[in-house]
């Protein structure tokens, strides 16, 4: 309820246009998605996944964007600003990159520090998986 009340007397501002009404406007949110991130996720040489020369120990990943912008942005804002509204963008940028997940996908974390936890009032990863 005060979240609601908060948004009508000061409304977010999108991190990147600064359009009133959400931390990511729609239209800059759709620019990243339709931006793919065509680099190796092991060692960044431009490719479409995981390059041949890299081995790792995983079959499979996703990335939604470099770490720069708008989407470096929203995490800054959720772990320094407490901008928790930031999660759901994040998770719906996150929803909207991964083509297809096989129905026995476990989503989960990495837990964040305790010490941050207490610091924040909530952990961010949490609440984006």
């Amino acid at each position: 309820m005060v979240n609601k009340l908060l948004k009508i007397i000061a409304p977010h501002h999108c991190i990147n246009c600064k359009q009133i009404g959400s931390s990511l406007c729609v239209s800059c949110k759709e620019h990243i998605i339709n931006e793919p991130f065509l680099r190796c996720l092991t060692c960044l040489a431009p490719s479409a996944g995981l390059c041949v020369s890299c081995r790792s120990s995983y079959d499979r990943a996703w990335c939604v964007s470099y770490f720069d912008g708008p989407v470096k942005e929203l995490v800054y804002s959720l772990k320094f600003e407490n901008l928790r509204e930031a999660a759901t963008k994040l998770a719906e940028l996150l929803d909207k990159t991964v083509d297809f997940i096989p129905s026995d996908t476990i989503v989960t974390y990495v837990p964040t520090l305790s010490s941050h936890i207490r610091q924040r009032g909530y952990d961010q990863s949490a609440i984006i998986a």
